[in-house]
């Protein structure tokens, strides 16, 4: 079985059904990215985590053949077991140290892979608003109905506009202003304020394109998304 320490979960389309873990493989030194799983999956019966941000788990893994490297499933015939969770400050900035880049286009659209844990320079704005309203389906009691955006700064300062799908930060933003009616601009200059005095990586998820060869940002499907928000203070 694969050790597998969950950096991100992330909601991946508008089905309630369709949620992704991305992890570390920490047998092979590679990244796992797991689609179309169903966010009861991140529990067992009892309520206690499978899937958790720094936890680590055993699970029976493969590759999706003609699928981008990363990309893999759970043997449905095998159980997955929650074995640890990393708690020490130290172990935690250690294993992210190990393997984050700081160049989103240099480091992982032309790098060997589709996913990348990514140093943050600076977090300059957050933007959150609704989406889709004219849609027959719309219900702004779910997150996919919520663009949560981040323009940042990566390592080497190179500026970017994302949409984020981290799951808890989507549903966070959801809690506080469509739920608790919060102030966004409050909200918004507190977390910027954080994010920047702590040690922040983003976990990106290069697309595939949508029509065929293009170049990266040319809005032929050649951009990226942030899947996860790593934040640890100082």
């Amino acid at each position: 079985m694969a050790r597998l320490l969950t950096l991100a979960l992330a909601e991946a389309t508008r089905r309630e059904s369709d949620y992704s873990v991305v992890a570390w493989n920490l047998d092979t030194n590679s990244w796992v990215l797991i689609k179309q799983l169903p966010i009861k999956s991140f529990k067992d019966k009892s309520g206690n985590p499978i899937w958790d941000i720094f936890g680590i788990t055993e699970a029976e893994i493969e590759h999706i053949t003609g699928k981008r490297p990363e990309v893999s499933r759970i043997d449905s015939g095998c159980k997955q077991y929650y074995v640890d969770l990393i708690t020490d400050y130290d172990k935690r900035i250690g294993l992210l140290e190990k393997i984050v880049v700081t160049s989103i286009e240099n480091d992982v659209y032309h790098g060997p892979n589709w996913v990348g844990l990514v140093k943050v320079n600076e977090v300059i704005d957050l933007n959150i608003s609704k989406r889709h309203e004219n849609q027959r389906s719309y219900n702004p009691e779910r997150t996919f109905f919520w663009n949560n955006r981040i323009i940042f700064l990566d390592g080497t300062n190179h500026k970017w506009n994302s949409p984020c799908k981290d799951l808890r930060w989507k549903k966070y933003w959801l809690e506080q202003i469509y739920h608790n009616g919060r102030n966004q601009l409050d909200i918004k200059n507190r977390w910027i304020n954080y994010l920047n005095n702590n040690y922040t990586f983003f976990i990106v998820e290069i697309y595939p394109p949508w029509k065929g060869p293009g170049v990266f940002r040319d809005g032929a499907g050649h951009y990226f998304g942030i899947c996860g928000i790593l934040s640890i203070p100082k």
